[in-house]
């Protein structure tokens, strides 16, 4: 009887954490989606200005642009792979 109380409490328990997981993840890409985004538009906004200045800042945002996309393909990859363990 106690026995299947824990196990059951186990089970439960493995299910939240099971589901906090999935949450953080999409809520992580989301934010991602969203950065790049903005990071997109304002890289765009820079190039039609066409100014040195502005296309310099269109540089780094774009460097920016690039960590942020390898940041998300991390995060998915190891989420992926806890994923394929379960």
């Amino acid at each position: 009887m106690i026995i299947d109380l824990i196990k059951h409490t186990l089970i439960a328990l493995t299910a939240y954490l099971q589901l906090r997981n999935k949450s953080m993840f999409y809520s992580m890409t989301r934010l991602s989606r969203a950065k790049q985004k903005e990071l997109i538009n304002e890289i765009e906004k820079n190039r039609n200005t066409g100014t040195n200045d502005s296309n310099d800042h269109a540089d780094l945002l774009r460097k920016e642009l690039i960590d942020e996309q390898h940041f998300f393909d991390n995060i998915s990859t190891y989420y992926n792979k806890i994923e394929s363990k379960q």
